[in-house]
């Protein structure tokens, strides 16, 4: 099931890398890679200038495990962790902070757009938060200064757990915790 929102790119795509539309593979890592690159080298030389500034990126807990059947929405925001926590370090003795949020479930008109309203149907109503929530979080753990950051104490520890993990481990557990990939989110 290939899930595009009109005008744009949509949630990931469901399916087999082999039989997903390849063009929606490569806006996502258009959207999902080169947008906030782009945009992060576009603000860094004002901030450096002006001795001020923080990058703040959305990013996803997904980037902590492989995903089969949403391979590469996960590995462009693997990416993203790896890049802009490059950068916070590269930025460590500067004034200009770099702060990754993976946000987890949250209920956005987002899903509506996209045609999937369904999305987060099966999710424990624990484990979805208002934009508002993800908001306050993201926004505490840049003024924090962190590098990265997920909201609550249910996604931090997942997040720790998971980050831990021997990637076979991780590799054998992501096949388990989005069920049936093939068909979408559940």
């Amino acid at each position: 099931m290939n899930v595009r929102s009109a005008g744009g790119i949509g949630p990931p795509t469901f399916t087999s890398f082999a039989t997903a539309d390849l063009a929606t593979e490569i806006r996502q890592i258009d959207v999902n890679i080169l947008s906030p690159m782009s945009l992060a080298h576009a603000a860094l030389g004002r901030m450096l200038a002006e001795s001020k500034g923080t990058l703040l990126t959305i990013s996803s807990l997904d980037a902590i495990l492989p995903a089969p059947y949403h391979a590469t929405y996960a590995a462009t925001k693997a990416l993203v962790n790896s890049f802009f926590e490059g950068l916070h370090e590269e930025l460590r003795d500067t004034p200009v902070t770099v702060t990754t949020v993976m946000p987890g479930y949250v209920r956005t008109e987002f899903t509506e757009r996209a045609g999937v309203t369904d999305a987060l149907d099966g999710v424990p109503r624990i484990l979805i938060h208002a934009p508002e929530r993800v908001a306050r979080s993201a926004l505490a753990a840049a003024a924090s200064q962190k590098a990265m950051s997920a909201p609550g104490p249910i996604y931090t520890a997942y997040a720790a757990v998971m980050d831990s993990l021997p990637r076979g481990i991780r590799r054998r557990l992501s096949n388990r915790i989005v069920p049936n990939h093939s068909q979408g989110p559940s």
